[in-house]
């Protein structure tokens, strides 16, 4: 399974065994973001937890430490149709995708893609081509995809990821 660290931090977060990976950053061709824009940037807070964001970086302060992911080459950030598309680089070279979505009242939605979702993982593999990956039990492990930019736009437009929390702005 993932570093816990990025799976709390980022909030995006595959709540099954049954990972939904890309094999490129995404949208496809669309440019890297150097930064948050200023309009993202604040403390964020929802029941279960804080999310902070600045120009280069997202923070998840807890009790223990205080856990960072910096924009890099192995995290980039896009905008697209509205959505920050968030890409963190896994240890196997893949990509997980997310989305932060702002609204005007100053809170963000956070969405990823579910692989537990049979329902929402057909509709996927009807809207773009889907690579199915087996575990050593013969279960599926991961779902891998390379959707071109159309097709991601698709994706977007069937709303076909879950929403992982909504966070209200406190400053």
């Amino acid at each position: 399974m993932k570093n816990t660290i990025i799976v709390i931090l980022i909030l995006i977060t595959m709540t099954s065994c049954v990972e939904v990976l890309f094999e490129q950053p995404q949208p496809m061709g669309i440019r890297d973001k150097k930064e948050f824009p200023k309009s993202l940037h604040g403390t964020y807070v929802n029941e279960k937890d804080t999310l902070v964001i600045s120009a280069l970086q997202l923070n998840i302060p807890d009790d223990s430490k205080d856990s960072v992911i910096m924009i890099s080459s192995d995290f980039v950030l896009r905008k697209y149709k509205g959505y920050f598309v968030a890409n963190f680089k896994q240890d196997n070279g893949l990509w997980e995708v997310g989305f932060i979505k702002p609204a005007k009242d100053g809170k963000i939605s956070v969405f990823t893609f579910e692989g537990n979702n049979q329902k929402k993982m057909e509709e996927m593999k009807k809207l773009t081509n889907v690579k199915t990956n087996y575990n050593e039990e013969g279960k599926i492990g991961e779902y891998i995809l390379n959707p071109s930019k159309n097709d991601f736009a698709k994706l977007l437009k069937a709303d076909i990821f879950e929403e992982i929390g909504q966070f209200n702005k406190i400053e």
